[in-house]
């Protein structure tokens, strides 16, 4: 009569307006969860598993209070909470009949979710010698990948259990005192059978291994036999924790020595020591046993068999596997993923069906970058889990389903276990914060909220940066930055560095994005000084790439250059892929804005195969993207064109409307080259509105400047100007230094073309002089030069174009070299040098083919008409007769226009 849990996993079930999924432990009465304890969940589960057959008393009593005695009164009083709760959709109903001597019924149809036909009874399978207890790394997942699930509400019950009242207890480490190698990883391996051991039943509460792990580097605290009692003080100030446990233990001729300290840290003097041996391979009976002793001392009962032999299975079996387990918990915990994962492939080649294995060899590829294979080994946990008390199996399930980003998923059963377990802050973060990720902000911000009103000052530093990420994701960037100062300000208080860096990374981030550069770069320096303190690679790998861009928005490529060489460094020293990838796609951006097109394509093509290997595909468009750029500038058109329809497709694959945007916005560029102007215009706008949808105002001033550039030779001058300068407010708003004055300088050109000299020299001037970038640098010149021309300088001319040409000497980028060379055969044409000018226009025309951009060809073929016209030349008036019929039909309404202008003056 009774249901198999792997079976109860998989489907839930229906009755009136009720759904139940037993799967997290939860009942719902149409959208509202109901509230209900553990054991009247397990009796309502009981009798709906067998609607309409009569289960016994004693029946129910052996299901849901195996693990305890109990008398029927409780049986009585739970049966007596449901009837109330299920009377309300079933008004007039006898929902649970009592069937004299016998036991009770549930009278309601049941329907399994999604099936037609009433629940069928199968057969409980009890959790045998399979089952094995996990420690589940709650700090693995970060926020670093931001995927937007479908909208909705999601309802925060008021915690339903009172907070029970238990020792916490903190198991430390213990000191290897024969001080050998080979020997080491039996301290973690003790610690977390340990830590499993006392966690088994819920009458202690423990500090989870990664958490104790943290705190051993936030204190700097050493592997020895107790603590003084200012150390003891720092660590209750940190954890919140009432005892302490550390120790040492010697292996001699195969035998270990345990030698155990407990401390309580409110009473540094009220210490107890004890002593325990066992045989190395039988590791798992050494923590049991001093586990017992430990429980005695709080006057807590010893664990049941079945408990001891779940202690027992928490590592894997064999010795070798145990020793790689453990040795890889230890590289995770000191921020080395890339050596974890080596040790964990052989641990699940030694032991394949030890779920701990698969869930920590996910947890190493995640912080690695390997998205999809780590979704896989969550998923291979999950599978193995079956068998797991429930606690650990819903935590399993909910990191399968955050590492496939199914959001609501995971936030159901975090919603369940905080529930449940309401003192397990790491349940209540975990929710707020896929929450957050399922772009439910509001919604987080009332959990955290709720969670807030119940915390202490040693765990208040957790609240406040789960609800500064949480503002960030919403682009709430000022009350970010005031969340983020105060988790530091708490992670101060309670040592917490590893916090303390994260949250200077996150306070650099909102302040850049809320204007603040100082404070950005302040910020940004002192994340890295800590992460790097506490050996977090990952985490200064991931501030350094940032700060990396912020020194290209300063305009400083020689910086960023040297900031993202040494997170390369980093990040292969740490395997970290991820980090790794996005370190070249930074360096080929500056590359990229810096005219060195072949380093450039070297570092995306090397960002592209990591993006590739770990199945990134964000980075993959990012990549392709940059790619077809550089194609682009190389005049490379037909594989400028596969790069940029290979990132469509990924973006339409993905349904990421961002990088579908930026495709759009490079094919209309792409498209605008060729002379489609009209094609270009529509994929513009169409990226123009996706961008406004989203409402990124830096990619929305990048379609705003190939607008502004498809306006302006199209001859709608006042259109451009007013994109240019919608473009530039949003660049200044957005903190993008670097992009300001490339966007006055366009601003200029337009000037110019209105017939405005002397403003557009005056605005463009001071960005020339102090330009550092090399497009930059030409682009500012070639207009400075054009703009003395016009106003009679032609000394001041030469000698700004020069510089312009000093500049474009450097770059491979036809898109700038082609320009300057026009503009200086212009300016010899203008000085009476026929000969030189004829040389530099013959070369632009060159260079305008090779690029095959339109304009440029346009461009050329007015310059050359001119400099015939100026020197003389009869066929002066033919040449542009047939340039002003040409751009007319292509649709170039600025050159048709400027050659009827000078058309005019010829005889």
């Amino acid at each position: 009569m009774e249901s198999s849990p792997a079976k109860a996993n998989s489907q839930g079930y229906r009755f009136g307006p009720f759904r139940m999924k037993p799967e997290v432990g939860v009942l719902y009465q149409g959208e509202n969860l109901v509230p209900l304890t553990p054991k009247a969940f397990g009796v309502l589960l009981l009798l709906v598993e067998n609607a309409g057959e009569v289960v016994s008393k004693q029946q129910i009593l052996d299901t849901v209070w195996a693990d305890s005695f109990v008398e029927e009164t409780s049986l009585t009083k739970n049966i007596s909470i449901l009837r109330k709760l299920l009377g309300e959709g079933f008004p007039d109903v006898d929902v649970i009949r009592t069937i004299s001597k016998r036991g009770y019924q549930l009278t309601v149809e049941v329907l399994r979710e999604g099936m037609d036909a009433p629940t069928v009874p199968t057969a409980r399978v009890e959790a045998g010698p399979s089952t094995r207890r996990i420690a589940v790394n709650w700090w693995a997942i970060t926020a670093g990948a931001v995927v937007l699930a479908s909208a909705g509400v999601w309802t925060v019950t008021a915690r339903l259990l009172p907070k029970p009242v238990r020792k916490s207890v903190a198991v430390i480490s213990f000191r290897d005192l024969s001080g050998k190698p080979e020997n080491a990883w039996i301290s973690r391996g003790v610690s977390e059978m340990l830590t499993t051991e006392l966690d088994a039943d819920a009458k202690l509460r423990t500090l989870p291994g990664d958490v104790a792990a943290r705190l051993r580097v936030d204190l700097a605290l050493p592997d020895q036999n107790g603590y003084s009692a200012e150390t003891l003080g720092r660590i209750r100030r940190a954890a919140e924790c009432d005892y302490v446990v550390t120790g040492s233990y010697l292996v001699m001729d195969g035998n270990v020595r345990l030698d155990v300290r407990i401390q309580d840290t409110a009473k540094p003097d009220a210490a107890a020591a004890m002593s325990f041996s066992a045989t190395e391979r039988n590791l798992p009976q050494l923590a049991v046993q001093a586990g017992t002793a430990i429980r005695a001392r709080f006057g807590v009962p010893r664990l049941s068999v079945s408990e001891e032999e779940k202690v027992r299975l928490s590592m894997p079996s064999g010795e070798e596997a145990r020793r790689k387990y453990s040795e890889a918990l230890e590289r995770l915990r000191l921020f080395d993923p890339g050596g974890a994962k080596q040790l964990l492939e052989q641990e699940v080649r030694l032991e394949p069906g030890f779920a701990g294995g698969h869930l920590a060899l996910s947890t190493a590829l995640l912080q690695m970058g390997y998205q999809l294979k780590a979704r896989g080994e969550a998923l291979r946990a999950r599978d193995l889990s079956a068998g797991l008390p429930r606690e650990e199996r819903l935590a399993v399930e909910a990191r399968y389903y955050e590492t496939a980003a199914q959001w609501d998923k995971a936030a159901e059963i975090y919603n369940s276990l905080w529930t449940f377990y309401p003192d397990e802050l790491e349940f209540a973060i975990s929710l707020a914060r896929v929450q957050s990720l399922s772009g439910k902000g509001q919604v987080a911000e009332n959990t955290l909220l709720k969670l807030r009103a119940s915390t202490t000052p040693a765990t208040l530093a957790r609240v406040e940066l789960a609800s500064a990420e949480n503002a960030a994701s919403r682009a709430e960037y000022g009350k970010a930055a005031g969340e983020y100062k105060d988790a530091i300000e708490q992670a101060r208080k309670a040592g917490a560095r590893l916090l303390e860096g994260r949250a200077d990374a996150g306070l650099a981030l909102a302040l850049e994005k809320s204007g603040d550069g100082a404070g950005s770069r302040a910020a940004w320096k002192e994340a890295i000084r800590i992460c790097s303190d506490v050996g977090d690679s990952g985490c200064v790998a991931n501030a350094m790439n940032n700060q990396a861009v912020d020194q290209i928005d300063d305009g400083d490529s020689a910086l960023a250059l040297k900031t993202v060489d040494r997170v390369l460094e980093l990040a292969k020293k740490a395997g970290n892929r991820g980090e790794e990838g996005r370190a070249y796609d930074i360096r080929g951006l500056v590359l990229l804005h810096d005219g060195e097109l072949a380093k450039a394509r070297q570092s995306l093509e090397q960002c592209l195969a990591i993006a590739r290997e770990i199945a990134d595909s964000r980075l993959t468009g990012i990549a392709l993207h940059r790619l077809g750029d550089v194609a682009t500038k190389t005049g490379e058109e037909p594989t400028a064109i596969q790069l940029y329809a290979e990132e469509m497709k990924v973006a339409r694959q993905t349904d990421n409307k961002s990088e579908l945007a930026m495709a759009l916005e490079s094919m209309g560029r792409l498209e605008q080259r060729r002379g489609d102007l009209a094609g270009a215009r529509r994929d513009l706008e169409e990226s123009l509105a996706l961008k406004r949808q989203l409402g990124n105002d830096p990619q929305i001033a990048s379609t705003l400047a190939y607008l502004s550039n498809l306006s302006k030779n199209q001859g709608d001058l006042e259109a451009a100007r007013r994109q240019r300068a919608e473009e530039c407010r949003l660049i200044a708003a957005s903190n993008r230094k670097s992009g300001v004055p490339r966007c006055q300088v366009a601003i200029a050109e337009i000037d110019l073309l209105l017939g405005k000299p002397g403003e557009a020299a005056a605005a463009v001037e001071p960005i020339a002089e102090t330009a550092k970038s090399t497009s930059l640098g030409a682009e500012s010149y070639r207009i400075l030069a054009l703009a003395r021309l016009e106003t009679g300088d032609k000394n001041g001319a030469k000698q700004a174009i020069g510089r312009a040409q000093s500049f474009a000497a450097k770059s491979q980028d036809l898109q700038t070299t082609a320009p300057v060379l026009i503009a200086a055969g212009r300016i010899e044409s203008a000085l009476g040098h026929s000969r030189e000018s004829s040389a530099l226009l013959g070369k632009a025309a060159e260079q305008s083919k090779l690029a095959n951009i339109m304009s440029l060809l346009l461009e050329t073929r007015l310059a050359v008409a001119e400099a015939a016209a100026r020197d003389g030349n009869p066929g002066a008036k033919k040449q542009m007769t047939e340039l002003i019929s040409d751009s007319s039909q292509l649709g170039y309404g600025t050159v048709a226009g400027r050659g009827r202008k000078l058309l005019g003056t010829l005889k």
